[in-house]
C-alpha cells in the first residue's frame, strides 16, 4: 500500500525470525541527535520536538529498528553495540513521553526507566536475557500503543485529522509490534482490524478522502484492541 506498511511488514518478519534475521549492519539508521531533539530549559526531561523530524520517526518506526538492533547485538554477546542501539529507544520512549496525555505518561516512563536500566547495565557488563529483553520491548510498544490510540482520541475532538492520522497508524503499529515481541500469535482477523485502522489513518495523514464515521469507528476499534491485548498477563506491571 504505501511505504509505511512495507517498513511495517519487513520489520515484523525481523523480529519474527530474530536471530536469523537481517544483520545489523545490513541497517544503517539515522540516529535520533541534540538538533531533532532538544530538551526544554527548565522542563526537565520534556522535549521539545521538530514536526517533521517526529513525524517521520513516528512513520517510520525509527525505535523499532534500533530494538531490532540491540537485540541481535545482544544475541552475539555484543554488550556495546546493544547498548548504542538501545539507548536511542529510550530517547523514543522520553520524546514520546513529553506529548503523552496523563494516563499515558505513567506506563511509557515505567518502560522508558525499564529499557534504560538494561542499558545501564550493559555498559557495566549485565546483560539482560533475550527472553526478558523481549518482554521488556513488548510492554514498551504496548505502552506506546495506548499513548497514540489516546493521543488519537483526544485531538479527534478538534479534529486535528493530520496529527491523528499519524497517531492512529502508530498505535496500530505499536499493538502488532507488543503483540510479536511477547511472543504470541498476530492472528489474521486482528492483522486485518488494525489493517483497516492504518487504511483511515493513512488517508487523515494524507489529506485524502475519508469520513468522520470511518474515523470514529477506527478510533473506538483501536480502543478495543488495547483493551483486548491489554488483559494479556504479558503486559501487566
Amino acid at each position: 500500500m504505501t511505504r509505511y506498511l512495507t517498513i511495517l511488514l519487513v520489520a515484523l518478519f525481523a523480529i519474527a525470525s530474530l536471530p536469523h534475521g537481517v544483520t545489523a549492519e545490513d541497517r544503517k539508521l539515522s540516529p535520533m541527535d541534540s538538533d531533532t531533539i532538544r530538551t526544554a530549559p527548565g522542563q526537565g526531561p520534556g522535549f521539545f520536538v521538530e514536526e517533521d523530524a517526529w513525524v517521520e520517526y513516528m512513520d517510520e518506526q525509527v525505535h523499532e529498528q534500533y530494538f531490532v538492533q540491540a537485540r541481535e547485538a545482544l544475541a552475539k554477546n555484543d554488550k556495546k553495540e546493544a547498548a548504542r542501539n538501545l539507548k536511542f529507544g529510550v530517547l523514543y520512549m522520553r520524546m514520546e513521553g513529553g506529548r503523552a496525555s496523563k494516563e499515558a505518561k505513567p506506563i511509557l516512563k515505567q518502560s522508558e526507566l525499564t529499557l534504560k536500566h538494561m542499558v545501564d547495565g550493559l555498559k557495566s557488563g549485565t546483560a539482560p536475557t533475550l527472553t526478558t529483553l523481549d518482554s521488556a520491548y513488548a510492554r514498551a510498544n504496548y505502552s506506546l500503543a495506548l499513548h497514540h490510540y489516546l493521543k488519537a482520541k483526544e485531538n479527534w475532538v478538534d479534529r486535528a485529522s493530520n496529527v491523528v492520522g499519524h497517531d492512529l497508524k502508530a498505535a496500530a503499529n505499536e499493538l502488532q509490534f507488543a503483540i510479536v515481541w511477547s511472543g504470541q500469535t498476530l492472528s489474521q482477523s486482528t492483522k486485518q482490524t488494525l489493517y483497516d485502522v492504518v487504511v483511515v489513518g493513512e488517508a487523515m495523514a494524507d489529506n485524502s478522502d475519508y469520513t468522520n464515521d470511518e474515523v470514529d469507528k477506527s478510533i473506538a476499534t483501536m480502543g478495543q484492541q488495547v483493551d483486548l491485548v491489554g488483559k494479556n498477563p504479558a503486559f501487566a506491571k
